[in-house]
């Protein structure tokens, strides 16, 4: 969300308060806000699930976030930089609205894979411990329900 939100902010910043267009196309902030979510929950999987294997093969929660995060910077560096080119050359045409769309997906995926991923994810997940794993427990099901 700290991605999604900062992306919308930049964006609103660079097309209507600083760019001399009339403001933003009416659709560009909710379908930013669901490409960028769902690129951004794209990479945090992939992270979480890469620290989850870590502590499944024996490492305690601090040296598996920092294991991971350390093994994980290539690809997400290399992925960010491919979605980020692609969202920049929509930014780049003449469509104002595709404009708007790509500079806010290129600045989501491009604060997601540097500022996010390297501040408060591994700060929340060394706070919390293994209260980042914690489930509630399913109810179990009558065999009506199955």
């Amino acid at each position: 969300m700290l991605s999604v939100a900062a992306a919308l902010g930049v964006t609103t910043f660079a097309f209507q308060w600083v760019g001399d267009s009339a403001g933003m196309a009416h659709f560009v902030p909710p379908l930013l806000f669901v490409i960028a979510f769902g690129l951004s929950m794209d990479y945090e999987v992939f992270l979480l699930s890469r620290i989850r294997e870590a502590l499944d093969a024996g490492a305690d929660d601090d040296q598996a976030v920092q294991q991971r995060l350390l093994r994980s910077g290539r690809p997400f560096t290399v992925a960010a930089r491919v979605m980020g080119g692609v969202c920049a050359g929509m930014a780049g045409g003449r469509l104002g609205a595709l404009q708007q769309l790509g500079f806010g997906l290129a600045a989501a995926v491009l604060l997601d894979a540097t500022i996010v991923r390297w501040a408060p994810v591994p700060s929340a997940m060394a706070l919390l411990g293994r209260a980042n794993w914690w489930l509630p427990r399913v109810p179990a099901l009558s065999r009506r329900h199955r």
